[in-house]
């Protein structure tokens, strides 16, 4: 099986004559079998089944006598070939993931595969085979280690293909977070002071903050850090200037992070009239002029205007300050070179001025 048929080549000798007729009949095993002619030395039994046959042949000669002889037909079942099982790829994933697929086919060429299973046969005590008895099926639980399960398929007669795959579960990676610094507001003081306390801060999600570290960017030299590895430090001896102050911190893993400070450090008041009063430099100006304004008042309603030569208002502001003390970039990078009239207005209806020469290409 699954060939049902066989052909008969018989023949007759009639030493003292000759044979007149063929006769084939079947005289033992299965039902079935269809014998395709009969009265042929020559013929084919079809639709055979698995068993043992025996036909006989009988002849018959010119004056009526016979001979027989039989032949035995073995109709072996069919050889089933075992069906191949296929487990997918080896792969790997890393925690926290702690799931995955699992994706098996399985192919039989003489049938059908009627059942599939997975079993594990090497790993860790974890994991959990959500639905075994399918091709493809879900691992949950799986712990940090190497796996192996298999799959087992069979087929419609009972034959049985086996593989294997192997998922190797990583240790999870520790991704440092940054830490996060903090060196404080930016902080205005008016010469004769000359210090300043700077209190910092490290913040680390993941670990720790294990140092500090305060060091001067950019501004006039001079100056003179009490302790520069502590969050909280005084910076003394300062000068009139912009200081730019960077801390840096440092977590338990090796992260750093930095944050800036400025310090801007005013010259003292330009006179000691009990008065409003204001100052701008550099003069001449090439791009950013700072304005520096001294109020009686903490919060002063002020107002700047700036006119060219020709008495044509080209910038104008108003606020209000927070302090006695204000100070105001003003980008002139745009102007044309030549002389302007800057004006403040105070809340007591007086207003100043003074000359600013604008030079350098725009």
């Amino acid at each position: 099986m699954p060939a049902n048929s066989a052909n008969f080549t018989g023949t007759g000798i009639d030493t003292d004559g000759t044979i007149s007729s063929y006769s084939w009949v079947k005289i033992a095993g299965p039902a079935a079998g269809t014998i395709a002619t009969a009265n042929a030395a020559t013929t084919t039994v079809a639709n055979l089944v698995q068993g043992v046959y025996q036909f006989q042949l009988t002849v018959t000669d010119n004056n009526g006598a016979i001979g027989k002889d039989t032949v035995q037909v073995i109709v072996n079942k069919a050889v089933n070939l075992a069906p191949i099982a296929n487990a997918g790829l080896n792969n790997a994933i890393t925690l926290p993931i702690n799931s995955t697929s699992l994706t098996g086919t399985g192919t039989d060429t003489d049938g059908t595969i009627s059942s599939y299973a997975w079993v594990k046969i090497a790993g860790p005590a974890a994991g959990t085979i959500i639905n075994p008895a399918t091709a493809t099926t879900t691992l949950t639980s799986l712990v940090q280690g190497v796996y192996q399960f298999q799959l087992i398929v069979t087929d419609n007669y009972g034959a049985i293909g086996k593989d294997t795959v192997q998922v190797t579960v990583n240790e999870a990676v520790n991704i440092n977070q940054i830490p996060v610094a903090n060196a404080g507001a930016d902080i205005n003081i008016v010469l004769p002071s000359n210090t300043v306390q700077l209190t910092g801060t490290g913040i680390d999600s993941d670990g720790v903050i294990i140092s500090y570290n305060w060091s001067v960017i950019s501004g006039p030299a001079g100056f003179i850090f009490s302790s520069p590895l502590l969050s909280n430090t005084r910076i003394d001896s300062l000068f009139q200037g912009v200081y730019d102050v960077e801390l840096t911190v440092k977590d338990n893993l090796g992260a750093i992070a930095k944050d800036t400070v400025t310090i801007t450090v005013s010259a003292p008041r330009l006179s000691n009239i009990s008065s409003n009063e204001f100052k701008v430099y550099p003069n001449p100006v090439r791009d950013i002029a700072t304005l520096e304004i001294n109020t009686l008042n903490t919060h002063t309603n002020l107002s700047v205007s700036i006119f060219d030569e020709s008495g044509k208002l080209v910038l104008y502001n108003e606020f209000v300050t927070a302090t006695s003390y204000t100070q105001r970039k003003l980008n002139m990078t745009s102007f044309s070179n030549g002389f302007y009239i800057l004006n403040v207005r105070f809340d007591d209806g007086k207003m100043y001025s003074k000359r600013i020469f604008k030079y350098g290409e725009r």
